[in-house]
């Protein structure tokens, strides 16, 4: 399974995300394990794991956490996870419209609770799944936006979901 969620016992939100992706690790493209805990959002902390072994500041060069922890909201300052989008579990195909409407994207596959789109980038014709799973039992829409090939997508899969979240926000 490429996602995974852990909820504390208080707790109704994730407040540990992994999911599976690929970095570039000593010059070479390996598969990771991205772990997201919010479990303490005064120090939420972002690693990634190689084999069970912290790579972060190989990767990278730095690491993430406390302070140096990059997604907030901008208005709260609280820590988020890139991949999940909030939206209404009970409608969760009121995003539908809202995806259609996206630039060079189709609906590939909808069923109970799940969408899956296909987007293609305007110069070259990459072609990026977007995938949504709404998840009632914790209130949530889980979103999902990768590129299929490439080094980098120079960021066009954090805004569209940036881009999603808002336009669910607004409806």
């Amino acid at each position: 399974d490429d996602l995974a969620l852990e909820y504390g016992a208080d707790s109704d939100e994730p407040t540990v995300i992994k999911h599976r992706g690929r970095r570039l690790l000593s010059g070479k493209w390996v598969e990771v394990v991205e772990v997201y805990d919010l479990t303490d959002l005064k120090s939420p902390t972002y690693r990634v794991f190689y084999q069970d072994r912290d790579v972060t500041g190989a990767v990278f060069g730095e690491t993430y956490e406390g302070d140096g922890y990059w997604w907030r909201d901008p208005e709260t300052n609280l820590p988020y996870h890139r991949v999940v989008v909030s939206g209404s579990p009970r409608d969760p195909f009121r995003t539908l419209p809202l995806v259609e409407a996206m630039p060079r994207t189709t609906v590939v596959e909808q069923g109970e609770g799940y969408l899956h789109a296909t987007a293609s980038s305007a110069l070259f014709g990459f072609v990026d799944d977007l995938e949504l799973y709404a998840d009632p039992a914790h209130g949530m829409l889980q979103a999902r936006s990768v590129s299929r090939l490439g080094d980098s997508d120079l960021g066009v899969n954090g805004r569209r979901l940036a881009m999603l979240q808002q336009a669910l926000e607004a409806v």
